[in-house]
């Protein structure tokens, strides 16, 4: 089985979110898709606790089947992009290991922890966002040629912090859209991001 792993601090999870699990399961490139929203020790402004945070892409993946969510950097604080796949790959060891992210995260990996350790032992599914060119990838990206896929999916552009300045504003009427109703009625219940 390949197993897609979405990390981010999903402060909050939006329709973008789900859509990049949707797509790559639509498209075979996995056969699950496990979100795993960053702990408390992930240094962001304004980023409410993990707990809260993992309800939300908990809600966020309710009803979609081979979508699920995981609190492993929720409980331990801090992780590194290596320590999580490896914590994946010694709970699923007959699977292989997919890291999932927009291809401006990929442009910045010489910058993460053990970058070659990264691309040796696991595979990148790039999803690339608007004006990106493959020119841009920095040079570690020809040490691996195997390790790394760039799919062109047509993703909107939405952000977590442009849904927090709408909730802050007041300006909610496209909020349930762009959260899902079950996301946006827990954040109004909780009273998030006013």
């Amino acid at each position: 089985m390949r197993i897609g792993i979405i990390g981010g601090s999903f402060n909050p999870p939006h329709k973008l979110h789900r859509q990049m699990g949707l797509e790559i399961l639509k498209h075979h490139l996995v056969d699950k898709v496990i979100y795993v929203p960053t702990g408390d020790g992930y240094a962001k402004e304004n980023l409410l606790s993990g707990e809260i945070r993992f309800q939300m892409v908990s809600l966020m993946c309710a009803g979609y089947p081979n979508m699920e969510v995981s609190d492993y950097e929720v409980k331990k604080k801090t992780s590194y992009t290596y320590q999580t796949l490896d914590y994946f790959q010694k709970k699923y060891p007959k699977d292989e290991i997919y890291f999932v992210l927009s291809t401006d995260l990929i442009l910045d990996i010489e910058n993460w922890k053990k970058p070659d350790y990264i691309l040796s032992h696991y595979h990148l599914l790039g999803l690339k966002r608007k004006g990106f060119s493959q020119d841009h990838l920095p040079s570690i990206y020809s040490r691996y040629p195997e390790s790394i896929k760039l799919y062109d999916f047509q993703m909107e552009e939405l952000s977590s912090t442009i849904i927090r300045e709408k909730r802050k504003a007041k300006d909610e009427k496209d909020l349930p859209n762009l959260l899902g109703k079950r996301v946006y009625d827990f954040i109004c219940q909780h009273h998030l991001y006013e």
